[in-house]
């Protein structure tokens, strides 16, 4: 494990041909292998976060969907069953005249 931590604190430079002396601008420019795997890490980590938020914004969405489709489908429902108890008040309504009209038509038959 030391091993390794030892080989991560290394540093990272450009190879160059002809000057083996590092100017100080390049110095600047050089990170260690611990300091490009954080950067890495970092970019990926924020892919994965970009990724995550389009995943929820998406399911976020399906989910509207289908509680709206849930919302039309039970108005649907309610509209039928308000139109059924409107046509049985008037099937019932229908059969009380049907009921009077003969009891009227009997009490005229007898006199």
């Amino acid at each position: 494990l030391d091993q390794d931590q030892n080989h991560q604190s290394e540093t990272v430079t450009p190879k160059k041909q002809g000057n083996e002396h590092d100017s100080e601008e390049e110095k600047e420019h050089t990170m260690s292998i611990n300091e490009a795997v954080a950067q890495a890490l970092a970019k990926e980590a924020s892919k994965r976060e970009q990724l995550l938020e389009k995943e929820r914004k998406e399911i976020m969405e399906q989910a509207e969907i289908a509680a709206r489709k849930r919302l039309e489908n039970d108005l649907l429902l309610r509209e039928r069953q308000i139109a059924l108890q409107k046509w049985e008040q008037d099937l019932e309504e229908e059969k009380l005249m049907e009921q009077q009209q003969q009891q009227q038509s009997n009490s005229n038959n007898d006199t």
